[in-house]
């Protein structure tokens, strides 16, 4: 089992990519934090990887972006992330998720019927101290 960097780095870029995404959006906008889960278990039945690897997530809710132009962010946010070395996983009418190529951190963009839009971060599935820890 690979060592991984530790969930405190983790956690620390994953508020460097989410800092650069929030520089990418309109001057206007304001970020309040949705969520912030510094240390979750990965537990995603997807993942085939060991237990006892942790993951962070962080959700900022975007306001000041007017109704009419939230559907804009997804193509202004899509084409910088394809700039800036993330590629898409996948994307539907209010959902675009992308991951960095460089080190697998996911970002996303949401709304929901409410027009309310959510900027949103996991880290990949690391050890907490960096070490794969021993089987129980």
């Amino acid at each position: 089992m690979a060592e991984t960097i530790t969930i405190q780095r983790a956690n620390e870029k994953l508020e460097e990519h989410m800092q650069r995404t929030r520089e990418a959006l309109p001057e206007e906008a304001s970020f309040e934090t949705f969520s912030h889960h510094k240390e979750s278990p990965c537990e995603d039945p997807g993942d085939p990887g060991p237990k006892g690897r942790v993951f962070a997530s962080l959700a900022y809710q975007i306001k000041n972006i007017p109704e009419e132009s939230i559907k804009e962010q997804f193509f202004q946010l899509k084409d910088w992330w394809r700039k800036n070395g993330y590629r898409v996983l996948s994307e539907d009418a209010d959902t675009l998720r992308v991951v960095s190529d460089e080190d697998e951190f996911t970002i996303g963009l949401r709304t929901n019927p409410l027009n309310e839009l959510y900027l949103l971060g996991d880290s990949p599935c690391v050890w907490p101290n960096g070490t794969p820890q021993p089987e129980d």
